[in-house]
């Protein structure tokens, strides 16, 4: 998508783009009057209900993204025409061009596009670019205008052959929508001047994004069923309940506190036909788009209607229709609910149900993004409404991809967040957003942001199975708090296997539910593969609702794989789930909470550790080989879906090499994790990482580094991603912050980007200077990087706890053309002695107390020799501490060579603690390499509950 300084660039255009209106449309070729059209794409366009049938169509997704798989999601196109133009789109009929979008640019009347329909050869439209996004009939407001830091048209475009836009200027961020009908689908070109019968439809899409409380079956009488309660903290109730057949056409909530966290934590579920899993189950705030407390919006789907939500869904049901309100937060919530209900006859009923999907992430992983939907089925996707709270707004930069019926690579990509929502440039950093019809940012401050789309003219079909998943960051580089709703028109379906990983173990229960089916029907049996289950609870028999719901237990024995689980009715044998993962024995994974490229760990380290599989309650010990680990906190146990979460510390004691990890739980077999701790003297840095501390640049980016490097580079990247800093003269620089996880001697190895504009590079450590000066100028070659071979620094003592990195320009070649450091990451390589000598031992009467009024007070007598044995008189003692589920001890304190006595009196800030402290002596102040002694070799923990004053 955009790097800052393109923000920044592009930033200036926005006060240009006036919403000038032109008060009559441009002189455009005629090609004869439109007939009408076919109902393919108007019926849904028009109709929400519609959406509930099966669409004849299938969706084809043009954009600018990155080819290469970065961030450079600008001005990559599809081929050029015989005009040299810049093809945008180029899509085979009959179908419809559905949604247009690109990023605002000037209004400079030589940006322009050319629109073909059918006819190749001379193009419908040859118009400015602005003309296209609201300035000349029929592309005028409400259907395509600008918003947000964007163009937007959602004006059909219908073509029986094909259709094609070029363009020609500046580098364009852009996406093109198109449905494809199958052949032999009548369906009439845009014509220009349009005809009557396109016009009529046109005015009516333009009705509905402008007026969007329509409902669905607008011209159908209908019912209201409203029901009002006080729920208290932590209740549920059912409020509406009705039997027949039928649907919502409008369902509404009133909450008496129009809070945040209220619309956060009162959740609503959607129940139809007696099946006991909802049809939508979520927050308020991210089923009604209230994510950031009260903030009145409108769409067609969502939004505020006086001082109620809406939603306008159509949501059929056959037999039953109910909605249940839980009441999360810590106090009363009193809540009106109403429902506008019409009769449908068994042969209007729809095939399609709507389907809601929610899914929350805190943080999201970091590198993998945030997995929006995986729905399995035939259906039709109408969009979503986000949540994002991160402190970072270049979580923006991040693209969605949307996988239909399988496909292992997406043919849906985009070019970044708010692109998506069709608007841009970050919704204008702020300063302007909009909420509209069909797409919107209903909020957006502090890198916090509120936002929907709604897929009404472009709406995405599959057949089997759909997949959108979404980058946080440019690269995956970035977390945040992620909260996402998509909505879907989809068959119900007949199985579902409710289960968190969508996997079994060995002893696992799983809960099993089946709808349609035959009433009364016996189950007799359930399968994985050949293999019976016994059925743990749940009825033997299917009720009268045609629903079965009951809980198997997994065998033991079986060997790992993938078998077919399947019912056996009196009815016969259904297929539950085709493919379905089974383990022999529990799954066990770990990984260090602090980041590192090749997850290495370090004495004082913390592992995060995830067992599957385990029965509800089940404790483990941790060992690696036959070293035990401590847990960090309150021993973890194996929650409801059968799986522990908890963190363990990394002893001091354990040696260099690969450990295996293994669980014990009798009279359980132990449970080894696949996956070797690795335990070495180095630790590496991703400079991209890195938190920024203090600099004096012109700009830097984050760069891709495919992007950039020579095709020839064998080199490895690290993530691939680099900071590309641009400076202006000698004395520029940057500097970073890192912690390392225990002290030793290290010698620091860094690799840098080389390039024509390359610098000379002085490094240093802690602000001593560590690489006097690296040329990282490497040739006449234009732009393109190659990474440099290793620089190493000098060898030197570095305690744990927080250092900094200072990268210098300290002059240039006389050849190169600029001033630019390209910093890739830094391995820091521990010096260990071939044999080394045993640690020292803890002295015995180093002592540590709690003292109500003082704190904690450290005492150890005076050090008089270094670790070798050689004399050694202390200038000072620096305490170190670490609290809480910090993995790496920071300098707490220093006092002077004859004092042997600490006092931490902040422990009183601490309610609950458990707090790790050693001692160094010191020579010199500690320059000068001179040898130290660690009072304590491994650290003292003190742990306990503060006393109450």
């Amino acid at each position: 998508m955009k790097n800052q300084e393109c923000v920044r660039r592009k930033g200036r255009f926005e006060g240009c783009a006036l919403r000038l209106w032109i008060a009559v449309g441009l002189l455009l070729a005629t090609c004869g009057s439109g007939v009408a059209q076919s109902d393919s794409f108007w019926r849904h366009a028009l109709h929400t209900e519609a959406l509930l049938d099966t669409l004849q169509a299938q969706v084809v997704h043009f954009s600018s993204y990155d080819r290469g798989s970065g961030n450079n999601d600008q001005g990559n196109y599809y081929g050029t025409d015989s005009a040299g133009w810049q093809v945008l789109c180029d899509v085979t009929g009959p179908g419809v061009i559905a949604e247009v979008w690109s990023t605002m640019l000037p209004l400079a009347p030589d940006i322009r596009l050319r629109l073909y329909v059918d006819n190749l050869t001379t193009a419908l439209i040859d118009t400015p670019l602005i003309s296209f996004f609201g300035r000349a009939a029929p592309f005028v407001p409400p259907l395509a205008d600008t918003s947000s830091g964007g163009f937007f048209s959602y004006v059909p475009i219908p073509f029986s052959s094909r259709a094609r836009i070029t363009y020609n200027g500046p580098p364009l961020y852009f996406h093109v929508t198109a449905l494809t009908y199958p052949a032999g689908t009548t369906m009439t070109p845009l014509t220009m001047p349009p005809g009557s019968a396109y016009m009529a439809r046109l005015d009516s899409l333009r009705s509905r994004f402008a007026n969007p409380l329509q409902p669905a079956w607008p011209s159908r009488s209908t019912v209201r069923q409203s029901a009002s309660a006080a729920l208290a903290a932590g209740q549920s109730q059912e409020l509406l309940h009705y039997t027949g057949r039928g649907g919502c056409r409008r369902l509404m909530v009133r909450i008496g506190t129009h809070t945040q966290p209220a619309l956060e934590n009162v959740w609503l579920r959607v129940y139809s036909d007696h099946n006991p899993l909802p049809d939508i189950e979520g927050p308020l705030s991210t089923v009604f788009g209230a994510a950031l407390g009260w903030w009145p919006y409108r769409s067609v789907f969502t939004g505020f209607s006086g001082d109620s939500l809406y939603l306008n869904l159509p949501l059929v049901f056959r037999s039953e229709f109910r909605v249940e309100l839980e009441n999360r937060t810590g106090s009363s919530q009193t809540v009106n609910t109403y429902a506008d209900l019409v009769t449908l006859s068994a042969q209007e009923t729809p095939p399609f149900k709507v389907r809601g999907v929610y899914r929350e992430e805190n943080p999201t992983p970091a590198w993998a993004g945030h997995k929006i939907a995986d729905v399995q089925g035939a259906g039709t996707y109408l969009g979503m409404l986000l949540d994002a709270q991160t402190t970072d707004g270049h979580i923006l930069e991040g693209d969605e991809t949307i996988a239909l019926d399988g496909e292992a690579t997406p043919s849906w990509r985009g070019t970044g967040t708010e692109d998506y929502f069709d608007g841009g440039y970050y919704w204008n950093d702020g300063a302007i957003y909009q909420a509209l019809g069909f797409h919107g940012c209903i909020r957006f401050a502090g890198y916090i942001a509120a936002a929907y789309r709604w897929h009404v003219t472009d709406p995405v079909p599959f057949t089997n199975r759909f997949q959108m998943d979404i980058e946080v960051g440019g690269w995956n580089q970035l977390q945040g708090h992620y909260r996402t709703m998509a909505y879907f028109c989809m068959t119900p379906p007949r199985w579902t296997v409710v289960d968190a990983d969508s996997q079994s173990f060995a002893g696992q229960n799983l809960r099993l539910v089946g709808t349609g089916l035959t009433p009364l029907a016996e189950l007799t049996d359930v399968h994985l593969g050949t293999t019976s289950l016994s059925v743990r609870s749940g009825a033997g028999q299917v009720s009268v609702d045609s629903v079965l719901d009951v809980t198997v237990t997994m065998p033991s024995g079986l060997a790992s794989g993938i078998y077919p689980l399947s019912a056996v009715l009196s009815t016969g044998t259904e297929t539950v789930a085709a493919a379905w993962p089974y383990f022999a024995a529990p799954e066990f994974s770990f990984a260090p909470v602090r980041q590192d490229l090749d997850t290495c760990v370090f004495g004082g380290d913390t592992l995060a550790v995830d067992i599957s599989g385990l029965p509800s309650g089940t404790t483990v010990s941790l060992f690696a080989e036959s070293t035990p680990l401590s847990w960090m906190g309150a021993t973890p146990t194996a929650d409801g879906n059968e799986n522990l979460h908890g963190l363990a510390l990394i002893p001091g004691t354990l040696s260099y090499g690969d450990h295996a990890l293994r669980a014990t739980a009798p009279p359980m077999a132990d449970v080894v994790c696949g996956q070797a701790l690795k335990v070495r003297p180095f630790v590496r840095y991703e400079l991209e990482a890195l938190t920024l501390t203090s600099w004096r640049w012109s700009t830097q980016f984050i760069g891709y580094a495919p992007d950039w490097i020579l095709p020839t580079s064998t080199e490895p990247w690290g993530r691939n991603l680099v900071r590309d800093i641009s400076a202006n003269g000698v004395g520029d620089y940057g500097q970073f912050a890192f912690t390392l996880p225990s002290g030793g001697v290290f010698q620091p190895v860094y690799f840098f980007g080389t390039t024509n504009s390359g610098v000379i590079v002085r490094t240093k450590i802690d602000d001593s200077v560590d690489v006097a000066g690296q040329d990282t100028y490497n040739g006449p070659i234009v732009w393109r990087w190659d990474r440099s071979d290793s620089v190493r620094g000098r060898v030197q003592p570095l305690a744990a706890g927080p250092h900094t990195v200072r990268f210098e320009v300290a002059g240039r070649n006389p050849s190169s053309i600029g001033w630019t450091m390209i910093l890739d990451q830094i391995v820091l390589q521990a010096q260990v002695e071939s044999s080394p000598a045993p640690p020292p031992q803890p002295v015995s009467h180093v002592v540590a107390f709690l003292d109500s009024i003082n704190g904690v007070r450290l005492c150890w007598p005076p050090v008089t020799q270094d670790s070798s044995g050689e004399a050694l008189t202390p200038s000072g003692y620096r305490i170190y501490r670490t609290a809480g589920l910090d993995t790496a001890f920071a300098l707490f304190g220093q006092v002077g060579a004859m004092d042997t006595t600490f006092v931490d009196t902040t422990r009183a800030n601490i309610p609950v603690f458990r707090l790790f402290y050693y001692v160094k002596a010191v020579a010199n102040g500690g320059v000068g390499g001179t040898s130290a002694l660690e009072l304590p070799a491994q650290p003292r923990e003190m742990k306990g509950r503060r006393p109450v004053r």
